[in-house]
Order: C-alpha cells, then structure tokens, then sequence
C-alpha cells in the first residue's frame, strides 16, 4: 500500500511537477510493502514546489522522508510541520536521503529506531531535513531528532562527489540526541573515502550523545 490515509491529495504531474499545493493529512501512512522508499513520494525526481504535509504520520523502515524517500530532483520550498516521521536508517523530515537539491524546513519529530529481525544499522543516518545528504540541503529544523548513529539536526551524515561537496546550510532549533556522532547540524560530515563537505549555519538546541 503506498499513501494511505491522506486528509486532501490535489493533483500530481509526477515526476515532472508538483506545485503551489498543500497537502493536509491528519493520519498520513505512507509505506510500501518492505517499508523502503517511503514519503509522499518514494523516488523522487523531476522539479517539486510548495508542497507542504502538515499533522501528518509517516512511518516505513528505510529511506523514510516526509517529502521523498530520497530526493533525486529539486525540491523547493517544501515543509512538514506538526507530524511525526519514523524509521530505521536513514530517515530525514523532509527526505531520507537527498542527492540533489532539497529547500525547505522541518517542524516534525524525526526517529531512527531499530527494525524487527534487523540487528544492523539501526536508527543510523537521522536528520532534521535529511538523513544523508551528498547534494545541496537548505533550510531549518525545530523538530526534534532522535536516532542512534549519526544523528543530525539538519542532516545524519553529508558528504560530496567526485565533482563537488555535499552542502548543508540552515539552522537547527529542535533537540538532538544518539548515541555516538551526533551533532546539531550534521552528525557525520566528510567520513573517511567520501567526498567533502561544506557545513553552513548554527544550532540553539540540546545535543545530546554518549
């Protein structure tokens, strides 16, 4: 089952455009049958606007975002307030993981937890916006962040390319807290045999880890 439970869904070009639209979802489950890819879009590519969910619950095991699973395109000006997104790795408030550009902010609590039968990895790559970033990430968070391994106000773990840096730039005002590389912007930037990383903005927020 993949969106289930949407307040009001408007129309969707996908993957070419989806703009100027809110989407209002008291209950929103949005999974597919192994809880991966999960978001209002699983995959998503092409150009997304001013697409908002708000009070929504989006819930899946890996690649869990409240706009895309991951972010392949550009996505702009996109929010998810009053909800909650929850997951195992790699889980974001906007995006599981954005390899492209991702503009927006966050006002959702994020999760990263452990998975049934799946001792590995769990609650690794949390964030605010995006649990992995390796394009360019703009924007803030006021949600608080939960995981286990790099953990992230804005983004769980940022690197680049061959060709350029991974980007992150924005503000974190929402909690933050893990076990070990947590941070309150970026919990891992740059690890080791992967590309830069460029780390824009501050945090006003606990950061909490062992």
């Amino acid at each position: 089952i993949i969106n289930v439970g949407f307040g009001t869904f408007v129309e969707a070009a996908y993957p070419f455009m989806f703009a100027s639209k809110r989407v209002f979802a008291t209950a929103l489950i949005a999974s597919t049958v192994s809880g991966i890819f999960v978001g209002l879009f699983g995959v998503k590519s092409g150009v997304v606007k001013n697409v908002g969910l708000e009070n929504s619950n989006i819930i899946g095991r890996d690649y869990v975002g409240g706009i895309a699973g991951i972010n392949a395109g550009v996505t702009t000006t996109c929010y998810n307030t009053g909800g909650t997104v929850t997951g195992n790795q790699y889980v974001g408030g906007l995006a599981g993981a954005n390899v492209n550009t991702l503009v927006g902010y966050n006002q959702s609590s994020v999760t990263g937890q452990g998975a049934p039968n799946n001792t590995e990895r769990n609650g690794y790559n949390v964030g605010g916006l995006a649990g992995l970033n390796t394009g360019h990430l703009v924007g803030y968070n006021t949600g608080e962040v939960k995981g286990v391994s790099r953990v992230g106000g804005l983004a769980g773990e940022s690197y680049g390319t061959i060709k350029e840096a991974g980007v992150v730039i924005g503000y974190n005002t929402g909690n933050v807290s893990g076990n070990n590389c947590v941070g309150g912007l970026v919990g891992l930037a740059a690890p080791c045999n992967e590309g830069d990383a460029t780390v824009i903005g501050y945090n006003l927020a606990d950061v909490t880890g062992l």
